[in-house]
């Protein structure tokens, strides 16, 4: 057990630089991660108002960088921004493959002044239609906090399983877009928004 802490953690810490801040109107929003090299960051549609809406995108160096608001989908509460940040690191999607019961993961959020904190979790179900959600997610015994929306949630291998919507009220439970939802999200925009 402790060689899989110890796998997952390295694993994290190499995906740290990947993950953002999304900041509108000073103010801490969601979190975010890159998933290409064009600078398209993929966070949660709750905090997105409108096509075109600008954000600040804050990199792990505390580097901040102007950013837009290119696709929002409602369906899934997913939401992709466009910045110009340099050299973005994109994280890997697990894509077309079912998350099963038990499976050890990891996420990297913000909250408050807590910046790219750490939770880590266990699958309690693989995607299904539950939980406060309109769209199929995965639950995941794993804190949460606000802030911690649009945050990656990672398996042993550094690949984004989906993306932390909501939790419970206690914080115990979240409730993760599947990462295949991610991946058609960005199949559907990639003629729009070509990068």
């Amino acid at each position: 057990m402790e060689g899989d802490a110890a796998a997952m953690g390295r694993v994290v810490e190499s995906c740290r630089g990947s993950v953002v801040q999304v900041i509108r109107e000073g103010r801490l929003r969601a979190t975010g991660f890159f998933v290409d090299h064009a600078g398209r960051v993929v966070t949660i549609a709750h905090v997105v108002r409108e096509l075109g809406q600008a954000f600040t995108i804050r990199m792990i160096d505390g580097a901040t960088y102007p950013g837009e608001a290119v696709h929002v989908d409602r369906r899934h509460d997913l939401a992709v921004l466009r910045t110009e940040a340099p050299e973005p690191r994109p994280l890997p999607l697990a894509t077309g493959e079912e998350v099963t019961v038990h499976t050890r993961v990891a996420a990297i959020g913000h909250s408050a002044d807590l910046y790219w904190t750490v939770e880590a979790g266990t699958v309690k179900a693989p995607a299904a239609g539950s939980g406060p959600m309109w769209t199929k997610t995965i639950s995941v015994a794993m804190k949460a906090m606000p802030g911690f929306s649009g945050a990656p949630v990672l398996d042993g291998r550094g690949r984004v399983i989906g993306v932390l919507a909501a939790f419970t009220p206690d914080r115990e439970t979240s409730f993760v877009i599947p990462g295949d939802a991610v991946a058609e999200m960005l199949s559907r925009i990639v003629d729009d928004d070509p990068g």
